[in-house]
């Protein structure tokens, strides 16, 4: 929330020092115009020189125009401020969100107006940043949790209802977890392939008996 400001209620320094957060910040850093625009209007209304802050005389001092130009026909004194009203928008809304006093050129005029912010919390953007340094070195409530490698070694037995997964304790016991059903179709394949192996050996060790030679008599 803002307010205006009284003549009383603010310095010189209060309003350079508002300027120079303006004109340091990441979003005037992108446009050299606004910043020699904004610091040009400041430092004239500043100086007793706001009646002289015309489109006419801001072209000749900022925009290196010459004594032909023409508002009519040249529209960048227009075009910058609009510009810089944008800039000054987006600085408020996120870089300058807590500074104590805020710079606008309200519509229809170059003079700038100064506002204070009641919501101006100093210690604000600290807390904004320890917050985030707390944020990626804390564990979710979501996050999964470590692996345990030292977690007792499971054993599983097969039967025909499922395998059973047990948990040896420290005291070697097993402790039953869960039951994973299986398939019987699956059961029936291993005995039936465990019984033709069997089979097959078997057959194996009648041949080797017929094929053996005979001992001399």
């Amino acid at each position: 929330m803002t307010g205006k400001l009284q003549a009383t209620d603010m310095t010189s320094a209060d309003i350079e020092d508002a300027l120079e957060r303006v004109l340091s910040s990441k979003t005037f850093t992108r446009s050299a115009r606004a910043r020699e625009l904004l610091d040009y209007l400041v430092k004239q209304e500043q100086a007793g020189n706001a009646a002289m802050l015309k489109e006419f005389s801001i072209a000749q001092d900022v925009f290196d125009k010459d004594d032909r130009f023409d508002p009519s026909i040249d529209a960048v004194v227009r075009v910058q401020a609009g510009r810089l009203r944008d800039n000054l928008a987006s600085y408020y809304a996120d870089e300058g969100a807590h500074d104590g006093v805020r710079i606008s050129i309200p519509l229809g005029t170059y003079v700038p107006s100064y506002e204070t912010n009641e919501n101006d919390d100093p210690n604000a953007d600290n807390a904004r940043l320890a917050g985030g340094n707390d944020a990626e070195t804390s564990v979710s409530a979501d996050d999964p949790a470590p692996l345990n490698f030292g977690a007792p070694v499971a054993t599983l037995s097969l039967d025909d209802d499922g395998i059973e997964i047990g948990a040896i304790n420290e005291d070697k016991e097993p402790t039953k977890v869960s039951n994973v059903p299986v398939n019987p179709f699956v059961i029936k394949a291993i005995n039936r392939f465990t019984l033709a192996i069997f089979g097959i050996f078997i057959l194996l060790g009648i041949i080797l008996i017929l094929l053996w030679p005979s001992a001399p008599v």
